[in-house]
């Protein structure tokens, strides 16, 4: 397991109201295993840093990303090749490690090939909860369809829905079908209630608890296994 030690660093825990004074610190593999005096590394051919008196800190979690929807226009992202998406959004996510964010939230997009090349060692980036595509009702805030994808024909799938952005459900069976299915895909599930509409910024509709959607879209989540 690798091995790195900073040493002359001063260390933000994110609890204290100061940095420490001059320390080391000791990482081995993902984990930080020492700081302080305890900090000796074990093997002859750790990676030692100089930090020089700089700040050293954990990484960073962003709770809230679209890592499809970070870099490129959005219209760009629904009407351009997936492949060209995902390229992407793997740049996206290399920004976002270099910005000192080490792990994020997922909460829209079709991240999962992304997360994979990244657990895989393919390509630099954060660790991912993914939570699949948009799971939202007609004309809601996850509702990406254009123009002229409207009417939809019952049972079409347009191309938003087909990639993965996004996944209309207008009735509870259908939220519980289409949150099942992500759930299968190994999301994260997560409720986020946004609120702004593409086309109409002052009619984003989401879901309520009165009709029971919101309810069945979290049941997956607490289903053992």
């Amino acid at each position: 397991m690798p091995e790195f030690l900073f040493r002359d660093v001063r260390v933000f825990d994110g609890k204290s109201a100061s940095l420490s004074g001059p320390t080391a610190v000791l990482v081995r593999g993902n984990t930080i295993a020492a700081v302080g005096a305890g900090a000796v590394t074990s093997s002859p051919a750790a990676t030692i840093i100089d930090g020089g008196g700089r700040t050293l800190m954990p990484g960073l979690i962003d709770a809230h990303v679209h890592i499809m929807f970070a870099t490129i226009p959005q219209l760009a992202v629904l009407t351009g090749d997936i492949g060209f998406v995902n390229v992407a959004a793997a740049k996206a996510a290399n920004e976002m490690l270099l910005r000192g964010f080490t792990s994020i939230r997922d909460l829209g997009g079709s991240v999962f090939g992304v997360k994979q090349a990244i657990d895989a060692g393919l390509a630099p980036g954060p660790r991912i909860w993914p939570s699949g595509a948009f799971i939202s009702q007609s004309g809601g805030h996850g509702d990406f369809r254009l123009p002229n994808d409207l009417p939809a024909r019952p049972g079409d799938f347009t191309y938003s829905e087909r990639v993965g952005a996004a996944a209309i459900a207008d009735d509870p069976d259908t939220v519980r079908k289409r949150a099942r299915l992500y759930a299968a895909c190994r999301a994260a599930i997560h409720r986020s209630r946004g609120a702004l509409h593409r086309s109409r910024p002052d009619a984003g509709r989401r879901y309520g608890e009165a009709d029971g959607r919101e309810r069945r879209l979290v049941e997956p989540a607490a289903v053992p296994g």
